[in-house]
């Protein structure tokens, strides 16, 4: 049978008859087949070519099929790359052990034709609509993101653009697969956007003197030899010159740039209004100069002209005598109005300065240069602020010492890394700033200590490198600053990152406080140890679900367990790994381990209840090629704790939508435990609910609890949302919360969380 989508089937066997075969069967299907007759052929092709499907022979010479298979685990293509093995071996362990490296399916030799037919449609249109989902849900992203940045930068004095340097301008779409730009353009540029895009004929209105330096930087970033640049320069619109700042990015591969324009005529008149003032000041100290030297001068002067008067000289030379004291008076007059550049000069300490969004604003002119204080640069014990600053050249370190000292910071200096490593504690920096270009290569243990430490670490670099950029970001660095650093910008980004470091280690107190966990925060080191060592021994265990109707399992809650010494229950396991900054770490762990159960236990078709953190729901963690879950996101029930810090905002709403889409279903736990329970069912929907255990507990005896209980399920009802009562333990609460017609029950009444999958005892149900 023929479908409308046409997939691309590669087929490994070293039977030359099988291989035609199955070629046959494919093409009658509509689909295209890749015939090959060896594993090591196979695994060269997958490294430059895509396919829908792989049919793959498990025994065959050199290179077997669980070569291949393992191959293929090892660079992380299964299970989104579905595998079907053809095999004449039968033996359980090998089967087991292909389905635990990825393969979805077998066939036994001879193969059923019709079988093979009927596999091969289905499993091509599964992984066509699993990257139509993915692909669909990615554009979703990209086109909320392009709305984002609109919104952001609207009345902002900046464009933004972006197009392809491999497509001529001309046949470039636009929008966001292609070329774009956002923002004010025909105040900015003088042109419109659709000008802006067609050509490059602005850029000859750049004044002459800097279209030379554009126009090198723009042929070095087309020849491949930088990857970025900025620079200020002049551009004629309506007739007049207007400053601009051009900051240019090109991507890795040389095929798109990215850019922005800004207006800086303000910018740039109140430096030059500062530069007068320097230059002012300079002249009044030199006045002051002149004048001092000047009056010492004129003493000798006036001491040897009154001697002379009293002399015979005096008379006996009038006319000289006359001229000695003119000049004398004169230079005393210079004197006096030197004393009053002088003076004037150095009272001059405030200007009238154009803000960059209208108005009017005078400032200090040391406020201008250095920014209005962000925080303060004592600590709270009244020492000064302690800043380390490793970096191999001296001169510069020197120079960002000198500015971060004047506003009251006590700055410590190191060439490299070894000493600092030594030394380093919790409490003895408050921010440490790094060199990427150390030649000892100890940067990264040190950035990597004093993250442990707690302690913000600012990346400085030399060279600007979008990787060097995103290595920082993933080594959880506070700022990435390109050397040398303007003094506003550091002194901004020290404060920024001291700020961020107070609220990043109250935040770790609480977190901690949740657990009793003093000692997981006061030997951090110890805690990240512990928890690398408990990670490998994490397992999942399972409580069953009934239904309240019958009995019967509707599905298993997978529930975490660890056998660490130190992290040996869930609280102070998530407590470490939220201190630490590992949740995606451990949620991805839980994810591996239920997928592996259900590849294991085949027979098992039920849902699976899996708690997710709201940190990995706003991280996109959930449908990308690494989700292990997404081979069986139709039972997958998605249970969100924490809710309390999700945000009922466009983005959450599309973010439910794509996994929704991905066949994901959403859960929520302790509904009527407060506010954040109750607005889950408005700004969520989701698909079922569960009430909290502190309204199941006693709810036979308790009216209050039974209307409570009632009211719920009516609402969640009229919305189409299934109810779970979780914490049953007694048959009385079990018939208490079937006649308010809750739909599903959770509790040790039926099974205690254990290995997969448990059925519920027989005794438990009293139908």
């Amino acid at each position: 049978m023929k479908t409308e989508y046409v997939g691309r089937v590669l087929i490994v066997d070293d039977e030359p008859f099988n291989l035609r075969l199955m070629s046959d069967v494919v093409g009658h299907c509509g689909h295209d087949a890749v015939p090959l007759q060896s594993g090591q052929e196979a695994l060269a092709r997958l490294e430059e070519e895509t396919f829908d499907l792989v049919l793959l022979d498990l025994m065959m010479p050199g290179v077997s099929g669980m070569d291949v298979l393992e191959a293929l685990r090892e660079a992380g293509k299964v299970p989104s790359l579905p595998v079907l093995m053809i095999t004449a071996v039968n033996e359980t362990a090998v089967r087991e052990k292909a389905l635990k490296l990825g393969a979805i399916d077998f066939l036994t030799k001879p193969t059923n034709l019709t079988e093979l037919s009927c596999k091969v449609n289905t499993l091509v249109e599964l992984a066509h609509h699993r990257k139509s989902s993915i692909a669909e849900a990615k554009e979703s992203s990209r086109q909320m993101a392009f709305h984002h940045i609109q919104n952001a930068i609207r009345g902002l004095p900046l464009i933004l653009y972006e197009y392809r340097l491999d497509v001529p301008l001309e046949n470039q779409t636009s929008g966001i697969q292609g070329a774009w730009v956002i923002g004010r353009v025909q105040e900015i540029i003088g042109c419109s956007e659709q000008e802006f895009l067609a050509s490059t004929d602005w850029f000859e209105h750049i004044h002459p003197e800097e279209q030379p330096l554009l126009g090198s930087l723009w042929m070095e970033a087309l020849e491949g030899k930088r990857q970025a640049f900025g620079a200020r320069f002049r551009l004629l619109v309506d007739n007049e010159y207007h400053w601009r700042k051009l900051a240019v990015v090109v991507d890795e591969k040389y095929s798109f740039v990215r850019g922005a324009i800004l207006d800086i005529d303000i910018e740039m008149s109140n430096e030059a209004k500062l530069q007068q003032i320097d230059n002012v000041k300079t002249l009044g100290r030199l006045a002051g100069d002149f004048a001092r030297d000047f009056s010492n001068q004129l003493a000798v002067i006036s001491s040897y002209s009154s001697l002379l008067e009293e002399t015979t000289l005096g008379s006996a030379y009038p006319d000289e005598f006359s001229k000695l004291q003119d000049a004398t008076e004169k230079a005393a007059e210079l004197t006096q109005q030197l004393s009053v550049i002088h003076h004037s000069s150095q009272s001059l300490e405030t200007m009238q300065l154009e803000p960059a969004h209208g108005g009017s604003l005078s400032l200090p002119r040391q406020e201008m240069k250095e920014f209005a204080s962000l925080a303060t640069c004592e600590s709270s014990s009244g020492r000064p602020k302690q800043i380390l600053i490793v970096d191999e050249s001296l001169t510069l370190a020197e120079a960002m010492k000198r500015i971060l000292e004047r506003q009251g910071f006590e700055v410590h200096v190191a060439k490299d890394a070894e000493k600092p490593l030594q030394s380093m504690t919790c409490d003895c920096f408050d921010v440490v700033l790094v060199s990427t270009d150390l030649p000892d290569g100890l940067g990264p243990k040190l950035l990597q200590r004093a993250s442990l430490l707690e302690i913000p670490v600012i990346l400085t670099s030399g060279v600007h490198s979008p990787a060097m950029a995103g290595e920082a970001i993933r080594q959880r660095a506070s700022d990435y600053l390109i050397k040398p650093v303007r003094g506003e910008v550091l002194i901004r980004s020290v404060r920024r990152s001291i700020e961020e470091g107070q609220v990043h280690r109250i935040h770790s107190k609480l977190v901690a406080s949740k657990v009793g966990g003093d000692q997981l925060l006061s030997d951090i080191m110890g805690t990240r140890r512990h928890l690398s060592e408990a990670l490998p021994q994490l397992h999942m265990v399972y409580q069953p679900i009934v239904q309240a109707k019958d009995g019967s399992v509707y599905a298993y809650e997978a529930l975490l367990r660890c056998s660490h010494p130190v992290l040996n229950n869930p609280p102070k396991l998530l407590t470490a790994a939220e201190l630490l900054g590992a949740t995606f770490d451990v949620g991805r762990a839980v994810r591996a381990a239920v997928a592996r159960t259900l590849l294991e236990n085949q027979t098992f078709q039920g849902f699976i209840f899996v708690n997710i953190h709201p940190s990995e729901f706003h991280a996109g963690l959930l449908g990308d090629d690494n989700d292990p879950l997404l081979l069986f996101s139709e039972r997958i029930v998605l249970e969100i704790t924490e809710r309390a810090s999700l945000k009922p905002d466009d983005a959450l709403l599309h973010e439910l939508r794509c996994i929704r889409e991905l066949g994901y279903s959403v859960a929520v736990d302790d509904l009527g435990e407060g506010y954040s329970g109750l607005s889950s069912l408005v700004h969520l929907h989701p698909d079922i609910a569960k009430i909290d255990m502190s309204l199941v507990r006693n709810v036979d005896s308790s009216p209050l609890k039974r209307d409570i209980i009632a009211a719920l399920i009516d609402i969640a009802h009229n919305a189409g949302i299934l109810i779970v009562a979780e914490g049953i333990e007694t048959f009385a609460e079990q018939e208490a919360l079937r006649a308010l017609g809750v739909d599903l029950l959770q509790g040790y009444l039926f099974a205690k969380p254990s290995p997969p999958f448990v059925v519920p005892r027989a005794d438990s149900w009293d139908g």
